[in-house]
């Protein structure tokens, strides 16, 4: 009589197992080919790119033939303009590795996008020989411009805002996403009169390149200064990280607020005027914006004696520009009855951003009409003096 087999819980589970292992192994390998003794698969047979990048597939060379094999490695199959795809080992251009009996052997094959391949998939095929044994490998790249980078700049505050004679320094970290150490060179763009240097993180000393370990990432400081004679406004600086396989920009920001300084003079530089007593006169002052930003809505003011009069034309100012002045007329007319003499008056420009003032000396002479008036005074008494002399002189 046939006997019925009975099989526990614990059975069953090692079945399960057994089978998802076999399962499992077969999809790793599921889209290769081979003969008895020769093997080559990867875990990732898809990966996705960006135009211009440069692509990495492990390749795993695997000989179950029971002794030593020399493998020749060959592209069978290539997209059409796809030139630069080889195979690499220890860092080296290879064409065979050689495999001891039930060992497996990696190799990378690398490929160069093209920076003008349009989105899609594209496929290689690539095979390892050995005598009669011939093992195949089909490998896809999809093409996404979208696709992040092999490597990349991480940037937390890429714009910093400040005045003019400051130094800006960046904090940036560049990201290694492949699986190979890579060295990077260092190089930035920046308007002319900028000057931009690199230093490993919380160090000092210059860099012009910096190593970084696969899958790892490395701090880098970005110190920036810009010119003396900046003018306020947002000026780009692009940084690169070029590397045998990949590359990385980004582009930072720095906000130059401008310094706001104004200065009162007139075009001579003398200080010193002259006028006469109840007569206008008139003099030229000079508003000067030494600053690197813009001055807006400037107003002139004084102070001067008692019954004094001085006007400006004009007495507001809309804007001057940084590194420019204006010219002001200004009219004065001391008190007729100021003697001569010396005074001070104090004259102020100012805005929401800034302010000057000079004090101005005022040499003040009387007018000749009055001199003349004074004299026949004098004139006019001495006669009736000799008058009333004569007349009454003789008695």
């Amino acid at each position: 009589a046939m006997k019925m087999l009975r099989y526990g819980p614990l059975s069953v589970v090692l079945a399960a197992v057994v089978i998802g292992v076999i399962l499992g192994t077969l999809g790793l390998v599921q889209n290769a080919t081979a003969s008895p003794g020769l093997l080559l698969y990867t875990t990732y047979p898809g990966i996705t790119a960006k135009p211009g990048d440069l692509v990495s597939f492990s390749v795993n060379v695997k000989n179950t033939s029971g002794y030593p094999r020399m493998v020749d490695l060959r592209i069978e199959t290539s997209p059409k303009g796809w030139e630069e795809a080889r195979f690499k080992g220890v860092g080296r251009q290879v064409h065979q590795v050689y495999v001891l009996s039930d060992e497996t052997e990696y190799v990378t094959f690398e490929v160069k996008v093209p920076s003008e391949a349009k989105p899609g998939v594209y496929g290689f095929v690539i095979s390892g020989t050995s005598g009669d044994s011939k093992a195949s490998l089909p490998l896809e790249i999809r093409i996404d411009p979208k696709a992040p980078s092999a490597t990349r700049f991480i940037v937390d505050y890429p714009v910093l805002r400040g005045p003019a004679d400051a130094e800006y320094e960046f904090r940036v970290t560049l990201a290694n996403d492949s699986m190979d150490d890579q060295m990077y060179s260092l190089s930035a763009q920046a308007p002319p009169g900028w000057e931009v240097s690199f230093r490993p993180s919380y160090q000092d000393k210059q860099i012009a390149s910096i190593s970084v370990k696969g899958g790892s990432t490395e701090g880098v400081s970005v110190r920036v200064r810009p010119p003396a004679d900046v003018k306020a406004g947002t000026y780009p600086i692009r940084i690169t990280a070029t590397g045998g396989r990949a590359s990385a920009d980004t582009e930072l920001q720095v906000a130059i607020i401008g310094t706001f300084k104004v200065e009162l003079t007139t075009p001579t530089g003398r200080l010193n005027v002259n006028a006469v007593a109840g007569r206008e006169g008139s003099f030229t002052l000079l508003v000067k914006n030494d600053g690197s930003a813009d001055l807006h809505n400037l107003s002139l003011s004084s102070m001067t004696p008692s019954n004094w009069s001085l006007t400006f034309d004009p007495d507001k100012i809309d804007i001057i520009p940084a590194g420019q002045s204006r010219e002001i007329k200004a009219k004065i007319k001391p008190d007729h009855r100021a003697i001569a003499g010396d005074y001070v008056i104090s004259v102020s420009v100012s805005s929401s951003e800034a302010r000057d003032s000079e004090d101005f000396r005022v040499t003040v002479e009387t007018s000749t009409a009055w001199g003349l008036v004074g004299i026949g005074i004098v004139v006019a008494v001495l006669a009736v003096l000799a008058t009333i002399f004569k007349r009454y002189g003789r008695r």
